[in-house]
């Protein structure tokens, strides 16, 4: 005696825990299956390993007009104590150095791990990069030290003077500027690491059975067909 057939069980999924149920021998759309990677993919389309590497030049950058505005500034005895004092072009540097190299290597090698390790630096340089923009502009806005000196300074020195504050100004807005590139950066790379990694997902799939488990009774022996 057979007992009832168990009825199929169609193909159920549930999108919001990321759960796929799939029927052996069901026809699949190739684009229906989750693909493990696809998610972390979409980091790439941020060009990471491109704007990895401007971000490097930048903090390279800071670094050089960060280190020639503090050389200026202890010359002339211009006060440069804010920039001097905060380290900002060194801390500053090394932190969009890290961020661009984790750029980069998130792009070589994507994996989750590189894609949220490069979404925290990011966050970091972001905030490090508007630290440094309040830093620089309230150099050049408040800091008006240098044509103090230069006013007060001896004839044959106020032209040599004048020409080194004019040129601290200018590195200074160069500096400025690198900034808030380097912010834009990390804040664009930031986007896309999170869209990846606060948003993403694990899918799970389930596979059933095509046919339906079937089960059997057996039936006990018959003591006069002994």
């Amino acid at each position: 005696m057979r007992a009832q057939d168990v009825p199929r069980v169609p193909p159920v999924a549930f999108p919001r825990t990321g759960i796929d149920i799939f029927q052996s021998g069901q026809t699949v759309l190739p684009g229906s299956v989750p693909q493990p990677n696809s998610t972390l993919k979409k980091f790439l389309k941020g060009e990471p390993k491109i704007l990895g590497a401007i971000q490097i030049l930048i903090a390279l950058m800071i670094l050089g007009t960060g280190v020639i505005l503090i050389c200026i500034n202890q010359t002339q005895v211009f006060g440069s104590f804010l920039i001097l004092y905060s380290g900002y072009p060194v801390w500053g540097t090394l932190l969009f150095l890290i961020s661009g190299s984790l750029s980069i290597a998130a792009e070589r090698k994507t994996t989750k791990c590189l894609v949220q390790n490069c979404l925290v630096m990011n966050i970091i340089s972001s905030i490090a990069a508007v630290a440094g923009l309040i830093i620089i502009s309230f150099y050049i806005a408040i800091d008006q030290q240098p044509r103090y000196v230069c006013h007060t300074s001896p004839k044959h020195m106020s032209t040599s003077c004048k020409v080194l504050s004019d040129i601290s100004s200018g590195v200074a807005a160069l500096v400025l500027i690198f900034s808030f590139l380097e912010f834009c950066i990390a804040l664009s790379l930031s986007i896309f690491g999170c869209n990846v990694t606060c948003y993403a997902s694990d899918d799970i799939l389930i596979f059933l059975p095509s046919k339906p488990i079937e089960s059997e009774t057996i039936q006990p022996a018959n003591l006069n067909d002994v």
